[in-house]
């Protein structure tokens, strides 16, 4: 008879030390320091001095990890100005997603300046901040709540449905939802298990656009989803009175830029637009765009041999 209570008796003893355990890493955490803080007095950003919704600049700006590391980027200099768009192009771990972080203050530089409408980042509150800049990420988080309140960042049902509407089809995701019985009103299951790669992409990037920001920032958000789709989203981002930075490894994606900035090792080799970066034949970007469209003309070709004669 005393088996069983003594088994209990052990399994709650297991079962405190292990919550013990787990209440001292919550508390680390709650007691690390934040290495970027928010400004004491905030200042409110406004309508840029030309009149333009915003004026986004780099000036020579230097960033690593520690200071025993080498430098992500060396001198990134880059101007931003009203509905313009801007590409950010290079092979993976160049700093491409770093230049973001460091807009989005989830790092500060080491030296330089970060201006949003002549104000320094480090001088605009988190909720300023990111009200002006929406991001959409390679990887966006989905809530287990329906598409339109991942659309809209609701919880319940206090949005706008018609404004719903218009940020699915932007995105390209409508077509995708009107099959689906409950439409917009959806369940999403946690992280968005029952959505493919694409269909969180668009959703992300409808997300993104009913947010009505001043600049609107892809992070390679455009990888999962097909060729014909993305044509489709970058014509409705052309038409978008937005500022724009795309970040991509594909010159499909950023070919349409306004400008469009080369990054190899932290620093930028090339800046032009399409047809200028194509004049350097020996340059990072039209030996990318000539790989880029032979490895597109032979897919064509075997997707071609695939389907046989009709």
């Amino acid at each position: 008879m005393m088996v069983w209570p003594l088994i209990a008796i052990g399994m709650v003893v297991n079962s405190f030390q292990r919550g013990i355990a787990a209440m001292g890493r919550i508390n680390e955490i709650f007691a690390a320091e934040a290495k970027v803080k928010e400004a004491v007095s905030a200042v409110k950003i406004s309508e840029s001095e030309d009149g333009r919704p915003v004026r986004i600049e780099f000036r020579d700006v230097y960033y690593r990890y520690a200071d025993n590391l080498p430098w992500v980027l060396e001198g990134v200099s880059f101007t931003l100005k009203g509905s313009e768009s801007l590409a950010i192009l290079g092979r993976t771990g160049t700093g491409k997603s770093t230049i973001l972080n460091l807009l989005l203050r989830r790092y500060d530089v080491c030296s330089g300046q970060i201006l949003l409408n002549g104000i320094d980042v480090r001088d605009v509150s988190y909720e300023e901040l990111y009200s002006k800049i929406a991001f959409v990420e390679q990887e966006s988080f989905m809530f287990s709540r329906t598409i339109a309140g991942n659309i809209a960042f609701s919880g319940d049902d206090n949005y706008d449905p018609e404004k719903v509407r218009e940020a699915a089809e932007f995105s390209q995701l409508a077509h995708d939802i009107e099959p689906m019985p409950d439409k917009y009103k959806t369940w999403v299951g946690e992280r968005g298990v029952t959505l493919s790669g694409g269909q969180k992409q668009r959703l992300a990037i409808a997300r993104a656009y009913y947010q009505d920001a001043m600049v609107l920032v892809l992070d390679d958000s455009l990888s999962a989803v097909d060729t014909n789709t993305e044509k489709d989203i970058l014509n409705h981002l052309d038409e978008l009175e937005r500022g724009l930075i795309l970040v991509s490894q594909r010159v499909s994606t950023v070919q349409r830029s306004d400008q469009i900035l080369v990054l190899e090792d932290g620093i930028i080799s090339q800046r032009g637009s399409h047809a200028e970066l194509l004049q350097d034949k020996d340059g990072f970007y039209a030996r990318l765009y000539q790989r880029q469209l032979l490895e597109s003309e032979l897919r064509e070709d075997r997707e071609e041999v695939q389907d046989g004669p009709d």
